[in-house]
This record gives C-alpha cells, sequence and structure tokens, in this order.
C-alpha cells in the first residue's frame, strides 16, 4: 500500500499507539490507579464461543454504526419497560456488551460487528411491542450520523488547500482572534476527499460537500474582518487548542433549546452565564460517544433542558495536561457567557478517573463530579482533605468486572470515614458500560441538587 492511503493508514496507527502511551502514563501518573482498563478486561471477560472466520477486517466507522443501532435498541428497551427490564435479560444484556467491549479493544473489528448485529437482533426482539417490528420508535436511516462508505467529495483536496491559504494570510489582531484561527485551521484539515474510517473525527462530519466546508468558509469569511467566528455558531468538532501541542480533539453539541423563548430567562443567561458540563469518556471511546449514544444522545438532551454548554473533550490527551480546564473554559469565554461557579465534571471508567483527578486539581473550579464505572483514590491518604473534593456522585454496575461493586463500596466507605461528600449507588443487573444508559438521567436529577435545575425550574 502506498500514496495517500499508506500515509492515512501509518497516520492512524502512529495516533493509535500514541493513544496508547498516553494513556498508559496519564493512569500511572494522574490517576494513580496501577493497573490499566485494558487489563482487567482482558482477565474478566467471558467467552461467548469460539471466533468465526471472516473475510475483510470491519473499520471502526463499521463498528460505530453497529453500536449506535445497539445503544439505539437497548434504549427502546429501557424506554418500553419504564427503565426496569426483565431482570435475567438485563443481566444477560449486559454481560454479553462488556465481553463485545473487550473485543473491540482488543481490535477484533469485525468481530466485534457481528456480536454487536446480534445482540442488537435480541435486544430488540426483547422490547418489541406484539406486531411492532421497529427498533426505536420514529427510527430512519437519516438519523445515522455516521459517514457511507461510498461518500466522495471530488473537490474536497482544492477546497481544504484554499480554506488553509486564507486562514494563513490572516493577522491576528488579539489573541482570541488567533486561537480561533487555529481551532478553524484544525477544522479545515478534516476536509478530504472521502472520510478516514478509523478517525471519528472525520467520519462523523457532514459528509455532503458543502457541511464542513461551507461553515470553515463563514468562519473564515468573518476572521478575516477580524470577528472571532464570522457567521455560525462553535459547534461539532471544536479543537482545544494548548500551547506547544497539537489540538486536543473535542466536540461542542450544538446548544438548542427544549422550551419557548422567555426574555425573563435570557436576561438572567446574559447576567450569570450558562453553566458548563465536561463528560470525559472511558477507554476505547472518544469524544463523540456521548453525543451520539448512551441513550441516543441523552446527555446532550440533558444539557440542553439545562441551558447548559455540553464539552465532550478526547480523555487521554485532556488528561495529560494539568490546566486543560481552565483552558477550556477560557476558551469557551471567547464565545459564550459561562457562569465559572457552576461547572460539572461526569466520567465514566477512565474518564471517571480523569474527572477525579481534574476535581482535586481544580477544586476552586468544580461544582460537582459524577463518576461512572470508576472512583478509586478519592481519599489518598493521611493528608487528604474533604475539602479537596467537591461533592461526588459515584456510579457502579452490579455485574462490573472491571471496578467491581465491591471495590467502589469500599472506595466510598472510606472516603466517608475521611468526612468526604460522597455518596454510591450500585445499580442491579448492570455492568461497565451500559450502566451509563441506564443511570445518566438519575445522574442529572442529582445534579440538579447542586445548583443545575431544569430551565424551567430556576425562578428567575
Amino acid at each position: 500500500m502506498s500514496g495517500p492511503k499508506a500515509a492515512a493508514a501509518n497516520n492512524s496507527t502512529v495516533r493509535s499507539a500514541g493513544s496508547r502511551v498516553l494513556y498508559k502514563r496519564f493512569i500511572r501518573n494522574v490517576v494513580g490507579f496501577g493497573a490499566t482498563v485494558v487489563g482487567f478486561l482482558a482477565i474478566t471477560c467471558v467467552s461467548f464461543g469460539a471466533e468465526p472466520p471472516r473475510t475483510k477486517e470491519a473499520s471502526r466507522a463499521d463498528v460505530a454504526r453497529e453500536y449506535l443501532l445497539t445503544d439505539r435498541a437497548f434504549t427502546g428497551l429501557l424506554i418500553r419497560s419504564g427503565g426496569v427490564p426483565d431482570g435475567k435479560k438485563l443481566r444477560e444484556i449486559n454481560a454479553r456488551f462488556d465481553w463485545i467491549t473487550n473485543l473491540f479493544i482488543q481490535s477484533k473489528l469485525s468481530r466485534t460487528v457481528e456480536e454487536l448485529r446480534l445482540l442488537t437482533k435480541d435486544i430488540a426482539a426483547a422490547s418489541r411491542a406484539p406486531g411492532q417490528d421497529c427498533i426505536f420508535p420514529n427510527d430512519d436511516a437519516e438519523s445515522d450520523p455516521v459517514a457511507r462508505a461510498d461518500a466522495e467529495c471530488p473537490e474536497a483536496d482544492r477546497e481544504r488547500e484554499s480554506l488553509l491559504k486564507r486562514l494563513g494570510a490572516i493577522t491576528p489582531v488579539s489573541e482570541a482572534h488567533r486561537t480561533v484561527i487555529e481551532i478553524v485551521r484544525a477544522r479545515a484539515a478534516l476536509i478530504t476527499p472521502r472520510p478516514d474510517f478509523s478517525n471519528s473525527e472525520s467520519f462523523l462530519q457532514p459528509w455532503n460537500c458543502d457541511g464542513l466546508g461551507a461553515r470553515v468558509g463563514w468562519t473564515a469569511d468573518g476572521l478575516e474582518k477580524g470577528q472571532l467566528f464570522g457567521y455560525t455558531s462553535p459547534q461539532g468538532y471544536w479543537p482545544l487548542i494548548v500551547p506547544d501541542a497539537p489540538p486536543i480533539a473535542m466536540r461542542l453539541p450544538q446548544i438548542q433549546m427544549e422550551h419557548e423563548p422567555d426574555p425573563v430567562r435570557d436576561a438572567a443567561i446574559e447576567r450569570s452565564g450558562r453553566p458548563v458540563i465536561v463528560a470525559l469518556h472511558g477507554v476505547g471511546g472518544d469524544e463523540t460517544i456521548f453525543e451520539f449514544a448512551y441513550g441516543r444522545g441523552l446527555l446532550t438532551r440533558e444539557a440542553q433542558r439545562r441551558d447548559a454548554i455540553l464539552v465532550l473533550p478526547r480523555t487521554e490527551f485532556f488528561g495529560m495536561y494539568p490546566d486543560a480546564l481552565p483552558m477550556l473554559l477560557d476558551q469557551l469565554e471567547l464565545f459564550h457567557k459561562i457562569d465559572r461557579s457552576r461547572v460539572y465534571l461526569i466520567g465514566h471508567s477512565m474518564g471517571a478517573q480523569a474527572a477525579l483527578g481534574l476535581a482535586r486539581k481544580h477544586r476552586d473550579l468544580v461544582r460537582a463530579v459524577v463518576l461512572f464505572a470508576g472512583g478509586v483514590g478519592i481519599a489518598p491518604g493521611a493528608g487528604a482533605k474533604p475539602e479537596d473534593l467537591p461533592p461526588i456522585l459515584m456510579i457502579g454496575g452490579e455485574l462490573d468486572r472491571v471496578f467491581r461493586a465491591e471495590t467502589l463500596r469500599n472506595e466510598a466507605a472510606l472516603a466517608a470515614a475521611g468526612g468526604f461528600n460522597v455518596e454510591l449507588r450500585i445499580k442491579p443487573d448492570y455492568g461497565h458500560v451500559l450502566v451509563v444508559n441506564g443511570a445518566l438521567h438519575e445522574a442529572m436529577l442529582w445534579l440538579e441538587s447542586q445548583a443545575l435545575p431544569l430551565a424551567r425550574d430556576k425562578g428567575w
């Protein structure tokens, strides 16, 4: 293999290797948790049969598409059961899903796709009402955010180079202006003739040849006039610029309020700013998972209902920078009025450990933290003080073999004995990953008690 395809493959390999090195270093140095999640999964997974022969290896995009269908089916099961599916079936689904996750982490992508497809069919059959044959209400192909295999933009190279040339010719009028130019350059680099199906930053872009290019062009129009972002608001892939390093992949779901305009509320937002929710994914995931999955993007809708800005960084890189959180807030303030007294962290697994480290490092910035399937090291030693951490909600799965329920109980008990404000909830019949689906709404209700109410309940 040679030419552009080889270069893309090499870049993907280098990036994957770099991610693994950074993740191991992050676990060792920042979190202080000795064993990696990958190792736990490898020694605790349960086999569901011999691996069948395969012909063509699947891509990360193939896995993403099948996973989103599984997530859609599981969300339908939760809705139709009132949030309480049959316990035996729920245990089976969680055990199978965690096993499939292990396949994905081992880069057995074709087998992952096959097993996800089977699991989706089983979930759909379990949740289907008599005479009903859809996986999810109002399901349709247009809701699939993954680029098609035949997606093609013949003029992409010319358009990308033209935009990069325009951006390179702009003289920054301020540090904020310089930062936005760098952000838009990173966005422009994603304009390619075909999606890179190993990179979700690429295959989750709007592949209609007018989508990303047009947005970058509109922003460039404003930048050339000295404006910060022209005619489009920050949304989608919007990386974090850090000094002397490549941009950190990050997504900003579009702010779409689910209520009628209210001048009093809008004036209050303008006065005090919007709260910020930073959600950090686990190992094997990326910055897109909270936006499109975990209940078909439930966290995005929950943030919208609270007038909050949702930020989804790439965990393994975000967690490597001690000042990533204040840098993020500074960057957000270029575009939004934010309330720095109401910054919330949500993390899953590796992301939970990262959130814990960030909360301890920046106690003055973080209002409250939700830790899914993680939270080891809340009270790390005799010198730890309760005021070093904000209120924490830990949520674990009874079937989790990575961060076992007993481990979380011991951590919570140790933290409570030290006077830390920690609450632990163990979800019966849930494992390591789907516990986020099963308890995310519950976590948001807890955050309401930490000054993050629904917009209509704020009592302006």
